[in-house]
């Protein structure tokens, strides 16, 4: 649900088609072959559900609700300055173009390597590496001045 919430960039449609995932993986289970992660056989249907959607033109552009990280054992100060910080990652990592909020989601928020993620998407390491660099670098523009505090 977390994956198809972050590349949705909205928790409710994530939660709609992590649903939609599982309903397609139970009946697609004996396409599983046993020879990778069963993780990662999931992780692609749910990677596919999403796409899907996408390709539907149902994506439209509003901020998305991924939960800032918690800034526990903080003043309240820099607290209130790291949920500041994480809404506009939140925000700035769901206006990425599809593609690269894919790579950057799968390689930075759910850890997967890149061979993997090759293996879910069907795109060379190269691209993916581009891809994720793209997406950092674009962060970076964006979140830029806000980081440094200007």
């Amino acid at each position: 649900m977390a994956l198809c919430a972050r590349l949705t960039g909205e928790r409710g449609l994530g939660e709609e088609l992590a649903q939609e995932a599982l309903a397609r993986a139970f009946a697609g289970l004996g396409a599983w072959r046993g020879d990778g992660a069963f993780r990662s056989w999931l992780t692609r249907v749910a990677v596919n559900c999403c796409r899907d959607w996408q390709k539907a033109g149902a994506r439209a552009e509003r901020p998305s609700e991924l939960d800032p990280v918690a800034a526990g054992g903080l003043d309240p100060e820099q607290e209130a300055s790291g949920r500041e910080l994480g809404a506009a990652l939140a925000a700035a990592v769901g206006r990425l173009p599809p593609v690269s909020r894919e790579a950057f989601v799968l390689f930075h928020v759910e850890g997967l390597p890149y061979e993997e993620i090759r293996a879910l998407t069907g795109v060379s390491v190269s691209a993916l590496k581009v891809r994720v660099h793209r997406a950092r670098q674009r962060l970076l523009e964006e979140l830029g001045p806000l980081v440094s505090g200007e």
